[in-house]
């Protein structure tokens, strides 16, 4: 039924294309032109055309109009078809569709083909088309080869956490300054500090006073480098700010920039192969990470802020619709990433594919669910994990809830107090992990595993587990609502970075 349907479309477009091209060849004057003769060899050109779509696979599921060759499976049944009408003109001595259309007519029939199948793209088409290839759909990342900019770590003693929050993603410094108001240096404000506050139920509102390190480690203005290096590694920091006499800052030091020592970045797991039920229709056809928001697929998105970071070893869990997802990414080149596969043979749940993964994975890695768009800071996770020596880090997410009614605090029979209406708050998992590789040890091969199994083995072993809270934006693909949800809010984004 699918592929009628397709080939239906594409002969009426093909048929069309022919019938437009005798028009604009006689300058609109239809005296000119046998329409009986037009008609019947624009049916004849569509026949040749979407047949030979059909012998080249063009219709199949798994064909995508992705790669230079693709565009030749469209050009070589258009450009046989023109063939087809020239030799019926030479054969009758009739020219219902005059030799001077034949061109147009095979040009237009082959971009409408093109066009139908780009439908869902055509909005990142009009933007490249207009310089726009680039526009940030959320706010950017600061990518890991930018140079420090301190005018953007600086925060006056008034502002609050969420005010330091945006500083500290703002630069690659990864660090908010906090100035009196003579302009000397108060305290510092680290990633690590705010997502602790969040932990700590510390509203964003809050001073960035409250949770700054009044006495922070800097650096003197005459010191070396290599004093400089030494300080960082004996206080167990990754950035100093360097400051003058009167306590002002005037440059900041960055441990990975001043060392060859800091290791490469971490491979990560990306959870590709789920079967996306859930999504209905929308993945009938494709698989979940090939589903597009904001005219560009779920994994791309992914993939591409992973390389914005510095990661640039992804490993791919594919199972259902597999060769979609490898034909689209290939060897992730184009996206800046090494990638490599390993296939589910059946549905292996969220962890299940960590156990084929781990001969590619020798250090700790990261593992993240494909349907997923966040903007979270990959490396700050890392870095948080390994500073709580911790054997698995979950990433969390928090959610709050307004209960619809009064809630009666009691003990026994005697009520000590009542709550209207209020707003629980507790945090939930996010999708984004980062483990050692003794806990991909726990995963059975071969074997349905979720991660949540994973993580009450780790736990029932003794393993340290911990949580890194995100508090960027983050959004799970999981349903057509979450799907529209999501489109909307990175559409938002893209006209306000600060929504």
């Amino acid at each position: 039924m699918r592929i009628l349907r397709l080939a239906g479309l594409d002969l009426l477009a093909v048929a069309a294309a022919y019938v437009i091209a005798v028009g604009f060849r006689v300058g609109g004057r239809l005296e000119f032109t046998w329409p009986d003769q037009a008609l019947a060899l624009a049916i004849i050109a569509a026949a040749v055309q979407v047949g030979g779509n059909a012998v080249l696979g063009v219709y199949r599921k798994s064909w995508l109009l992705t790669r230079t060759r693709d565009l030749v499976d469209l050009a070589a049944p258009a450009l046989a078809a023109a063939l087809v009408v020239a030799f019926l003109n030479v054969a009758t001595g009739l020219h219902g569709i005059p030799f001077a259309a034949l061109p147009v007519a095979a040009g237009l029939a082959f971009l409408l083909e093109i066009a139908r199948r780009l439908r869902r793209r055509w909005r990142q088409i009009l933007r490249a088309v207009l310089g726009q290839r680039d526009l940030p759909i959320l706010p950017p990342l600061a990518r890991v080869e930018e140079a420090p900019d301190l005018g953007k770590l600086f925060i006056p003693g008034t502002a609050s956490i969420r005010d330091a929050m945006q500083a500290i993603d703002r630069d690659v410094s990864r660090i908010a300054l906090v100035v009196a108001p003579g302009g000397e240096l108060a305290g510092t404000v680290t990633d690590g500090d705010a997502r602790r506050a969040i932990l700590a139920g510390t509203s964003l509102d809050s001073p960035a006073a409250s949770i700054m390190k009044a006495k922070p480690v800097v650096a003197v203005r005459d010191m070396t480098d290599d004093e400089i290096v030494a300080l960082m590694l004996a206080e167990s920091v990754r950035q100093v700010p360097v400051v003058d006499e009167a306590r002002r800052v005037v440059d900041i030091k960055l441990l990975d920039r001043m060392t060859r020592t800091a290791e490469e970045p971490v491979p990560v797991l990306i959870m590709a192969g789920g079967l996306g039920r859930r999504l209905g229709d929308i993945t009938r056809y494709i698989p979940k990470p090939l589903v597009e928001v904001a005219g560009r697929p779920i994994l791309a998105t992914l993939i591409q802020d992973l390389a914005a970071q510095g990661f640039h070893r992804v490993v791919l869990a594919v199972g259902h619709k597999a060769e979609l997802i490898e034909r689209y990414f290939g060897d992730g080149r184009r996206f800046g990433v090494n990638i490599s596969y390993v296939r589910d043979g059946r549905p292996l749940g969220t962890a299940g594919a960590i156990a084929a993964a781990l001969p590619q994975l020798e250090r700790e890695f990261i593992v993240t669910n494909a349907d997923l768009l966040t903007r979270v800071n990959f490396g700050e996770l890392v870095a948080f994990h390994r500073a709580d020596n911790n054997d698995l880090t979950i990433g969390i997410i928090e959610s709050t809830y307004e209960l619809r009614y009064g809630l009666v605090e009691i003990d026994g029979t005697r009520v000590t107090g009542i709550r209207e209406k209020p707003e629980l708050r507790h945090f939930v998992n996010g999708g984004i992990y980062v483990l050692e590789p003794k806990l991909g040890k726990l995963v059975p091969a071969d074997t349905r595993f979720d991660m949540d199994q994973l993580i009450r083995a780790a736990l029932a072993q003794g393993f340290r587990v911990g949580c890194f809270p995100i508090h960027e934006f983050w959004a799970d693909i999981g349903e057509p609502a979450d799907l529209k949800q999501a489109s909307s809010a990175y559409d938002r984004r893209a006209t306000d970075p600060k929504t």
